[in-house]
């Protein structure tokens, strides 16, 4: 049975103005967008997604990169989590997520990500946080954003303990930090930075 053709919101039409193959040349370059264009044909994109105007996927290089894009005023708005994307350049996972989505996007998806978001708001609460703990516990940076979030809320009050472990996790070094491992290390403290200043409005003597 054939579905009926998917309404095109205004980012997804944006999306496809900036991640058009002519528009991905010109801002890459084309020794960059060679590069992107192999990883793209060698099948390095995986969990490619669109939601709320936002692609997001995975690129396995050198190790596996994040990138995500999007666009503002036609434009195309990208970052990744390799040492060249998390400058701002369009390094060639960009590309190769940009060319991978292009391709996707000419196709009829069977189930998208709004198609997920209908599923997961039919589920129950139990259901959905019994997911959640299964996700975490393969997931270091998703569970330490779950214990905080449990920490802050407490019943006896906040766990000022849970707080600090967690901010000496994310500056731990075990001694020396990779060059290409540096950006997800800087990612982790900022997330730690970004729990503790959540508890400044209502709790400033907890975080001094």
């Amino acid at each position: 049975m054939k579905r009926p053709p998917r309404a095109t919101s205004r980012a997804a039409v944006g999306l496809a103005a900036a991640l058009g193959r002519e528009a991905l040349l010109h801002a890459a370059g084309e020794r960059v967008f060679e590069r992107g264009e192999e990883y793209a044909a060698g099948a390095r994109v995986r969990n490619l997604a669109e939601l709320d105007g936002a692609v997001t996927a995975t690129v396995r290089g050198t190790r596996t990169y994040q990138v995500r894009l999007t666009a503002a005023e036609g434009a195309l708005v990208a970052s990744c989590t390799c040492p060249a994307g998390n400058g701002g350049t369009y390094c060639k996972h960009v590309v190769a997520v940009g060319l991978a989505w292009s391709a996707q996007a000419r196709k009829d998806p069977v189930v998208t990500m709004e198609d997920v978001r209908r599923h997961l708001a039919g589920r129950t609460s139990g259901e959905l946080v019994a997911l959640l703990l299964e996700e975490a516990a393969g997931n270091e940076r998703l569970q330490r954003r779950l214990v905080l979030a449990a920490a802050r809320h407490a019943p006896r009050g906040i766990d000022v303990t849970t707080y600090r472990d967690a901010i000496d996790r994310a500056v731990e070094t075990g001694g020396f930090v990779e060059y290409r491992e540096a950006a997800d290390f800087a990612r982790g403290i900022g997330e730690a930075i970004d729990a503790v200043e959540e508890l400044l409005a209502d709790h400033p003597a907890d975080v001094v």
